[in-house]
């Protein structure tokens, strides 16, 4: 079953009744929905409260629970203890996972993450050819930093050559911001249902860094953020003050309910929900990272 998304924007108190998330104000009940059919719940509203039952609950479900600070932009997520049950031994494995493994796959990443880039170059009548032209030039474990060289050409084409990629600046950069953390949570979730240890990443491996795992997988599908952005300010330009308004936000969160393309062994590319994607695309890496399994395949944006 395709997961869904809960966003809560305004004041509310968040508890459960009959395995249901129900949002109240004032002790009237505003809203509820089944808490099986919902994968993230995102909690934009500094005034909201929510029960400890709830948020336990959300924990044996697989539900993650996102919160954003006073700037409105996710600042932690609760994730599931256990997603697996062959946790602690797919863990074990995932520790001594070899350094050439790591390698391949984060060529195999950074080689999708800069088709789509180019892809998404494309789609808005943009010069790919330089981002695209870096794609042959991939070594393993990306030793000569192509993703750095064709994130420079890529944001620039994208968003003009005036653009910074600054995530403590404004306008642009707090969109992208919002999208890619609330991607993050997606990711996060799905790697932890997969078994693996979401902190064990293949390139990431900042010390202070709970998520180096979804810092690397995430990235074959930042473009689709991306595209989200560049959709808004067609819609809802950059106001002063406002760059994550309610309808900005809402806007972004199309993220969580997007169809990626996905192939499985070599069989043609099919559409799948986000949801459905990253679960199989979690899985795929699970295998290579413990047990030498088979060739991974990353979502592509559409």
């Amino acid at each position: 079953m395709v997961k869904r998304s809960l966003a809560i924007t305004s004041a509310a108190h968040l508890s459960i009744k009959n395995r249901q998330v129900v949002l109240s104000q004032d002790n009237k009940v505003l809203n509820s929905a089944p808490l099986e059919d919902l994968a993230i719940i995102v909690v934009d509203s500094p005034d909201s409260t929510w029960s400890s039952s709830l948020l336990a609950e959300c924990g044996n479900r697989g539900i993650a629970v996102v919160f954003c600070g006073e700037k409105h932009l996710p600042t932690s997520i609760l994730l599931p203890q256990v997603g697996h049950h062959l946790m602690a031994h797919i863990q074990r494995q995932q520790l001594q996972t070899k350094l050439p493994t790591k390698k391949r796959l984060w060529q195999t990443i950074i080689t999708a993450k800069i088709l789509a880039q180019a892809r998404t170059l494309q789609r808005y009548g943009k010069d790919d050819t330089e981002v695209r032209s870096l794609l042959n030039k991939i070594k393993s474990g990306d030793t000569t930093n192509m993703e750095g060289v064709a994130a420079a050409r890529y944001f620039s084409r994208l968003f003009g050559d005036d653009f910074i990629r600054d995530p403590d600046l404004l306008g642009i950069n707090s969109r992208l911001n919002y999208g890619y953390a609330i991607l993050r949570a997606a990711v996060a979730r799905s790697i932890v249902l997969s078994g693996l240890d979401v902190s064990l990443g293949i390139w990431h491996h900042n010390r202070f860094n709970a998520f180096a795992l979804a810092d690397d997988l995430i990235e074959p599908l930042r473009p689709a953020v991306d595209q989200l952005v560049i959709d808004s300010l067609n819609s809802l330009p950059v106001v002063e003050h406002s760059e994550l308004n309610p309808a900005v936000k809402r806007h972004l969160l199309q993220i969580l309910t997007a169809e990626v393309g996905w192939s499985d062994h070599g069989q043609p590319l099919s559409n799948f929900p986000l949801d459905v994607a990253l679960q199989r695309f979690c899985s795929q890496v699970r295998d290579a990272l413990t047990d030498g399994g088979t060739e991974v395949t990353c979502p592509q944006i559409l």
